[in-house]
């Protein structure tokens, strides 16, 4: 990791990073076959992050990286093979990981944002790592229903409940289709 106390590092920007093709950072498949193909988590250096206006956000053609003193966590997103090379050549991203097998899919942790908590309680948000995916084809893969959510739905997320338990959370996660759960109370942008 950058030490914020590298002149190079030091520079604050509101401009993404570009590729370097001297930057190459490292790839770590899972062993085996991964039950999530395509879905892969970037580790960030010290003061970089993404921003909301970054590919991996709105599909745009290239990653919004910023070195912007704070630190990105571990992010979880979708690649294609393409992305995946590419997105190895921009400084900041220290580490690409693919995603692993079933039971490492059910344990998996809700993104929470507590420095944006405010303090009024905190609902779900539910990312599809297949834009064409429907909510209704995940429910019937977990087998849970929630109250007033649209199953004929193609959308890259959903909100199930604010009343949804450790275990409903758990089952959630086990569906390879499902990129992460996040809080709704904020966000990590720029």
């Amino acid at each position: 990791m950058k030490s914020m106390l590298d002149p190079k590092a030091s520079k604050m920007t509101d401009k993404p990073v570009r590729p370097d093709p001297n930057h190459n950072a490292p790839y770590e498949a899972w062993p085996g076959v991964s039950a999530a193909p395509h879905c892969y988590y970037l580790d960030f250096d010290e003061g970089y992050q993404l921003c909301s206006d970054g590919w991996l956000m709105f599909d745009t053609t290239d990653p919004w990286i910023e070195l912007t003193g704070q630190t990105e966590v571990r992010y979880p997103c979708v690649l294609t093979t393409e992305q995946l090379e590419s997105i190895r050549h921009y400084p900041g991203v220290a580490k690409v990981t693919q995603f692993g097998d079933d039971e490492w899919l059910r344990e998996r942790k809700v993104r929470w944002h507590p420095e944006q908590n405010n303090g009024k309680g905190h609902g779900y948000l539910v990312y599809f790592a297949d834009e064409h995916y429907t909510v209704g084809e995940h429910l019937a893969k977990i087998g849970l229903t929630f109250e007033g959510v649209w199953k004929m739905s193609r959308t890259r997320d959903y909100n199930p409940s604010k009343l949804v338990t450790e275990e409903q959370l758990r089952i959630i996660h086990s569906d390879p289709k499902v990129l992460m759960i996040e809080e709704t109370t904020g966000g990590t942008f720029c």
